[in-house]
């Protein structure tokens, strides 16, 4: 009897982790459609160099996330500030960067962030937006 209470727990557990991952699976589904509708909106074309889970030009966003995964209050700022305004200095993600492991050997800069529709730079509030949704895929 002690066995099967056993056995029957074990299943339990096992049934919750692999419940958590499909909710999971979902939630990053919704997000990357939530990410596409600010960037269709806006006209804002991220994914010109970044992609939702594979490396192109830029890092993808799940590496980010990643990266980032304990970002206080400054750094999320500072991806913000780095969504409008681009970043040209001290380039981490290379060549290498995998798994939300930047390698220290960037040489691409990301521009500023400019709308298709309108030529005009993303908003702060759509680029904290996009961070924040980023960001989540971490949790």
């Amino acid at each position: 009897m002690k066995a099967l209470k056993t056995l029957l727990i074990g299943m339990a557990a096992a049934g919750s982790l692999f419940a958590a991952n499909v909710v999971w699976a979902g939630d990053a589904a919704e997000v990357e459609k939530k990410i596409d509708a600010i960037m269709e909106e806006g006209g804002y074309i991220c994914k010109t160099c970044h992609q939702f889970d594979t490396k192109t030009i830029g890092p993808a966003y799940m590496d980010v996330a990643k990266h980032y995964k304990d970002a206080d209050d400054a750094a999320v700022a500072t991806l913000v500030k780095q969504v409008v305004e681009g970043k040209s200095e001290n380039l981490i993600w290379g060549p290498d960067s995998k798994d939300g492991k930047p390698d220290g050997k960037g040489t691409m800069p990301m521009p500023p962030n400019m709308s298709s529709k309108t030529s005009q730079p993303i908003s702060e509030e759509h680029a904290k937006e996009l961070v924040k949704l980023i960001l989540s895929l971490a949790k």
